[in-house]
């Protein structure tokens, strides 16, 4: 991928409908501290959201893509890590929820609140819901396979 060889992380080329359905539904989690809400289809961003308008420098998305496509074990089940990026805090961590909603796409919510694993487990439900019922997943998916 030409892009991450000058550490660019490419989006997944959506339709505009799709990904603004898919940016409305992650302006509406909520979660305790909830910094960041990031979709990732292979290595490709599908979106980036903050609740508090962060911006997230493209080195810790890399560092986040990365991390999670290194264990098998991310795509068994929902699981919550610390996380370091150090362009956004050097001297801190995300606790990280990571879920894959298909195959290859993967959602990972981040917050600064170490025990809120069973909120964004329950606020992922609510997204995956409603992204299936608008058919954004369908248009990931469909994107995917071209």
């Amino acid at each position: 991928e030409p892009a991450l060889l000058v550490g660019a992380v490419p989006p997944l080329p959506l339709q505009v409908q799709k990904r603004r359905q898919l940016v409305s539904a992650f302006q509406n989690l909520w979660a305790p501290g909830l910094q960041f809400a990031v979709m990732l289809a292979g290595t490709q961003v599908v979106a980036v959201v903050s609740p508090n308008r962060t911006s997230i420098h493209a080195q810790d998305l890399l560092l986040l893509s990365n991390f999670v496509r290194s264990s098998e074990s991310f795509r068994l089940s929902e699981s919550f890590s610390p996380v370091c990026l150090p362009h956004y805090n050097p001297a801190a961590f995300l606790y990280t929820y990571i879920g894959y909603l298909e195959p290859e796409v993967c959602l990972l919510l981040l917050t600064t609140a170490p025990e809120s694993f069973h909120e964004l487990a329950a606020a992922r439900q609510t997204l995956e819901t409603s992204l299936r019922a608008q058919g954004v997943m369908n248009a990931i998916k469909n994107v995917q396979e071209r």
